[in-house]
């Protein structure tokens, strides 16, 4: 199933570069909050909008594990349903079935009720053969979205199915494989293994009755996954299901695995791969460690690859966080990196640490993590607050108690101050943010009609490198209408200088000086030493001076225009978003200033939709979110996406930032100057007011 909501979205996988950047933001945590809570209510409808009565829903809870349903009921005659009121502290889905209906899941949201649309099911098959025209028998469906005009997207992949009520049957032996009920005239993705040849991907195809199309698998590499099980905690390793994750550069791309289970038979699993290289591999399985885990991998054309992996139970670990006064410290969130061991040594693409484990304190402030014998480095997170240490390693034995010493608290202060001008006068509306590698996912500040501005820490820095505190950052400022900016240096060790930060403008030293401090620097050393990978990995199109492809939607919102080309002689900022993308809605602060400083001076932000939700509700949507700017939303067949997939739009959010002729500035996917995400605000100010020295 899709995971969806407005705060949280794992369903992008980040390419490589973007996934570092997020990293070092760190888990942050609201500290001594009591979560809300929400009614999961809706309605069920035919696609004549008639009321469907007595159809069973089921309600689940998603936080990394889909959960057994919590409850079930059903629709009343006016095809109502509504469950008791829960905590908004993860995803909420309803499973809806009813014969002779297609069933699918939506989320359930605090935003309010859901209206579900069920469409009649249909008999579907795909057929199956090689890549050298042969039917393939024991082809199985790896994952399934199912698209229809009316609802989000349902997501489903293998070890999941049965929540549906699906069974995903293997091809016969003329290569026909029969899919699961699905809505009639819906439009799905499926991705399709085999034991012996390379998962490919069938997209945008129309469900209808009968055949919906051939796939041919291609060649593949057998790899094969041995286990070897640590003797500090013994345990038979056939018949254990491993959840398999192998992620290419693409979420979409026919080689990403997602979350596929695997079982282990004879101390191995294998199976046939793309030649390709990846972002990460990772194997999960309930109460066991297992490493290492890549963050990057590359599976050569050729020979068989063959890796090895360390097995560990897990065993607890306490833990307790308090205030400084001594009182218990709830809702902080502890957080566990362990050794990322393999039987072999050190191993390329591992690195020395990955994640083990994360828990919040409860009422007591305690913790429990579960966590292999070895080391392991904890740290805990809460927003507003500074711990009295940076993290506690330990030897986390098998046959002890693991116990850690208290973490303890302190509240850590705001940053205040004016923004003024060569005359010290007070400047409002200027755009103040931190500018540190740590610090990149915050949003900025706006100055009051003072001048004034306040900055919350929501946590002590730390350097990207070797993961300790940086006590000393900058706080920039400038404005959008003329090219003033100025910086502050602070030190957190001094809390007394944080509240009075004045920060003086002057005329910008150079057209690059708002994007030449700590955090950009580091992003481009990290760029260049990831260059290799990069060029290799390059899309061809998307590059800066290329025309950027039009925006064919089914709909446009906030708009008259009914395509880029009738923005022509603007610049154009393209946010590629979706309604259950957390980041996305991260970052809707920066995107509303581009829009309400920059829209007079020649600028037009576009929010690009993809085709999982309907049209209706991306409206509704951004309705609620206050976006005002115009919004397009995809065709069901995915066309701009499709297009734009081409130009390296690979998650999302990703920008793009298009001149007034058509063709291409910066590409947030491609481009190699300062990220688009991060600095749009001070990319577009520099292509407005220093367009002599823009790229």
């Amino acid at each position: 199933m899709v995971r969806r909501h407005r705060h949280r979205s794992p369903r992008p996988v980040l390419p490589l570069t973007a996934a570092l950047l997020m990293a070092v933001c760190g888990a942050i945590v609201a500290a001594d909050e009591t979560p809300k809570e929400f009614v999961p209510r809706g309605a069920v409808v035919d696609a004549n909008h008639r009321p469907i009565t007595g159809a069973e829903i089921t309600l689940h809870r998603w936080d990394g594990v889909m959960s057994p349903a919590l409850e079930t009921t059903a629709t009343d005659h006016q095809g109502c349903f509504a469950f008791r009121s829960r905590p908004e502290d993860a995803y909420y889905y309803v499973v809806i079935r009813q014969a002779p209906y297609a069933p699918i899941d939506q989320i359930v949201g605090a935003e309010g009720p859901i209206e579900a649309t069920l469409r009649p099911a249909v008999d579907a098959w795909v057929e199956v053969r090689s890549a050298a025209g042969e039917p393939l028998q024991g082809a199985r469906i790896t994952s399934l979205s199912i698209r229809t005009k009316q609802n989000t997207q349902t997501y489903v992949w293998r070890g999941m199915e049965h929540l549906l009520g699906f069974e995903f049957t293997a091809s016969d032996d003329a290569g026909r494989l029969d899919l699961p009920p699905l809505p009639d005239g819906a439009v799905v993705d499926l991705r399709i293994d085999h034991p012996r040849w390379a998962q490919t991907k069938l997209a945008n195809a129309t469900v209808h009755e009968g055949r919906l199309d051939s796939v041919a698998l291609s060649a593949g590499v057998m790899t094969t996954l041995e286990f070897v099980a640590d003797p500090r905690t013994p345990l038979a390793l056939d018949g254990l299901t491993c959840e398999t994750s192998l992620l290419g550069q693409s979420s979409s791309a026919a080689e990403s695995l997602s979350r596929i289970p695997m079982t282990i038979a004879g101390n191995r699993i294998a199976f046939c791969a793309h030649a390709a290289a990846y972002d990460s591999l990772e194997l999960k399985a309930a109460g066991l460690a297992i490493t290492p885990q890549f963050d990057r991998l590359s599976i050569e054309t050729g020979a068989e690859k063959k890796l090895r992996f360390l097995v560990r139970k897990t065993v607890n670990v306490a833990g307790r966080v308090v205030h400084a006064d001594g009182t218990p410290h709830r809702g902080a969130e502890a957080v566990a990196r362990i050794e990322n061991l393999s039987p072999d040594g050190p191993m390329a693409g591992a690195p020395e640490w990955t994640y083990g484990d994360r828990a919040e304190t409860d009422e007591q402030g305690n913790f429990a993590l579960e966590l292999p014998p070895g080391r392991s480095r904890i740290k805990v997170y809460a927003e507003r607050f500074v711990t009295d240490r940076d993290e506690i390693e330990l030897e986390v034995r098998a046959d002890a108690a693991n116990e850690i010493p208290n973490f303890v608290t302190t509240p850590l202060p705001s940053v205040r101050g004016r923004i003024v001008d060569a005359d010290q006068r007070p400047v409002p509306g200027a755009i103040v943010r931190l500018r540190h590698p740590s610090t990149l996912g915050r949003q900025p500040e706006v100055s009051d009609a003072d001048g004034r501005f306040e900055i919350a820490l929501p946590r002590v820095p730390t350097d990207p490198e070797t993961d300790q505190r940086s006590d000393e950052l900058d706080v920039a400022a400038f404005v959008t209408d003329r090219p003033l900016m100025g910086v502050a240096r602070i030190d957190l060790r001094r809390p007394e200088s944080l509240d009075e930060v004045d920060i003086r403008l002057g005329p910008d030293p150079s057209a690059d000086a708002l994007v030449s401090l700590a955090d950009n620097r580091w992003i481009m050393v990290m760029r260049e030493n990831m260059k290799t990978e990069r060029e290799a990995n390059r899309p061809p199109a998307g590059q800066r001076g290329q025309p950027a492809p039009d925006l064919d939607g089914v709909a446009w919102y906030n708009t008259d225009a009914r395509g880029l080309r009738d923005f022509r002689g603007r610049y154009v900022l393209l946010d590629f978003w979706f309604t259950g993308c957390g980041p996305c809605h991260g970052d809707f602060p920066s995107v509303k200033l581009i829009h309400e400083r920059f829209e007079k001076l020649g600028v037009t932000v576009i929010g690009v939709h993809d085709n999982s939700s309907s049209s209706e509700a991306v409206r509704e949507h951004c309705q609620q979110q206050g976006l005002a700017f115009p919004i397009v939303v995809d065709h069901q067949d995915g066309r701009i996406l499709n297009a734009y997939r081409q130009l390296g739009v690979r998650s999302f959010p990703t920008y793009i930032l298009i001149g007034p002729d058509g063709n291409i500035l910066e590409n947030g996917s491609v481009t190699d100057g300062p990220p688009l995400r991060v600095f749009k605000l001070e990319v577009i100010r520099r292509y407005l007011l220093h367009p002599a020295d823009s790229p």
